[in-house]
């Protein structure tokens, strides 16, 4: 009796129609129906086919739904302290290991062809949507050099506002310097003021000294 999980991964329109939901009822009444009518796998000798069909077989047994990999069954069980252990050298292991990474490549294969389905576009479904990518991407790039812009703006402001600060201390000073300048003439008028006074008490001064020297 084969595994029926097998069959179905070596099975070409099985393959086909991995990815329709719809099928799956009847995918599993054939393989409960199958019995040990199903052919030995290609490319593996007998001994390791039957030996992956007697777990498929008790895999089938412990749950209706087949099971696309069985690595969990060619690992043998952890033995205890003191109890006897099985050759791992024999061919049945080998066999099932590479029972095992045959499975996981056509697993894997049906995987890669669905996802594939999933995500492929025809020509005219590309070209219809081309034009809306182009624009997006045009768009996106229109809206970073703005943020870009942005941000230069806002930089030239904070430039800006730092110097029309330090032009306001300046013009301060400006006006303080202008003040100080300004109370300075204003001294320097009075005791300009008060020298032309002098000198006129002088030369009255002298002209009484010349007067009084001419008697």
């Amino acid at each position: 009796m084969s595994d029926p999980g097998r069959a179905y991964l070596y099975n070409s329109s099985s393959k086909q129609q991995a990815s329709n939901p719809q099928n799956k009822h009847r995918r599993s009444s054939s393989w409960a129906k199958g019995g040990s009518n199903q052919p030995d796998l290609p490319g593996l000798p007998r001994q390791g086919s039957q030996s992956l069909s007697r777990q498929g077989s008790a895999l089938r047994n412990s749950s209706h739904e087949p099971h696309l990999l069985a690595p969990a069954a060619a690992a043998p069980p952890l033995r205890a302290e003191g109890s006897p252990q099985k050759d791992l050298r024999g061919p049945d292991r080998w066999d099932l290991a590479v029972g095992n990474l045959e499975d996981a490549r056509v697993a894997f294969d049906v995987i890669a062809r669905a996802v594939e389905d999933a995500v492929y576009l025809d020509e005219e479904a590309y070209k219809q949507v081309q034009p809306t990518m182009q624009f997006t991407v045009r768009l996106q790039a229109q809206q970073h050099r703005i943020t870009e812009l942005e941000q230069q703006l806002d930089e030239a402001n904070e430039r800006l506002l730092v110097v029309e600060h330090a032009c306001q201390e300046s013009q301060k000073q400006a006006s303080a310097l202008q003040e100080e300048l300004d109370s300075n003439a204003e001294v320097f008028k009075m005791h300009y003021g008060e020298l032309l006074a002098k000198e006129d008490e002088l030369s009255k001064l002298r002209v009484v000294v010349q007067a009084l020297s001419g008697r």
